[in-house]
């Protein structure tokens, strides 16, 4: 299973378009928050794998503002970030892993991509769409592969 995990586009259609063309191989679309209207501006022409939008920080949104689910037998843990004051560290999400049985945690909001593995648990952020970053992970046979990604990066 390939998760094409981004967060913070932030009204940058044409760069979420080109993460989205390049990566048409996802078996599903991972949204973190901060720019789930954008989704309504893509307007591609071909079918997208599914979206889950989780730990929306869009103000008024109705999105969950967390989201826990299950791929290969991986229990995944997926929010913006604010909520659990990412910026400061990520000492809460680690806590919640660890009370939920949680193998891989993926939060955005900080704009940095980064990569954390520590006693059985990632930690990984896409960084931000405008930026051109995101995120894909590779789940297969219930081992967890994070790859930080930059559509600048890619051919």
């Amino acid at each position: 299973m390939r998760l094409l995990v981004i967060s913070d586009s932030h009204r940058h259609y044409p760069t979420l378009r080109k993460i989205i063309t390049l990566h048409r191989e996802a078996d599903r679309i991972v949204f973190l928050g901060d720019g789930i209207d954008d989704f309504d501006k893509l307007d591609l022409p071909f079918p997208i794998a599914p979206v889950l939008i989780s730990g929306n920080n869009d103000w008024g949104s109705i999105e969950p503002k967390s989201e826990t689910f299950t791929v290969d037998g991986v229990k995944i843990f997926c929010t913006h970030g604010h909520l659990e004051h990412v910026k400061y560290g990520l000492d809460l999400l680690k806590i919640i892993a660890s009370e939920n049985d949680i193998s891989l945690v993926l939060y955005g909001h900080t704009h940095f991509q980064s990569y954390e593995y520590s006693d059985g648990l990632h930690l990984f952020n896409p960084g931000a769409v405008m930026d051109g970053c995101y995120g894909l992970v590779d789940i297969v046979n219930g081992q967890i592969i994070c790859i930080k990604a930059n559509i600048y990066d890619s051919p």
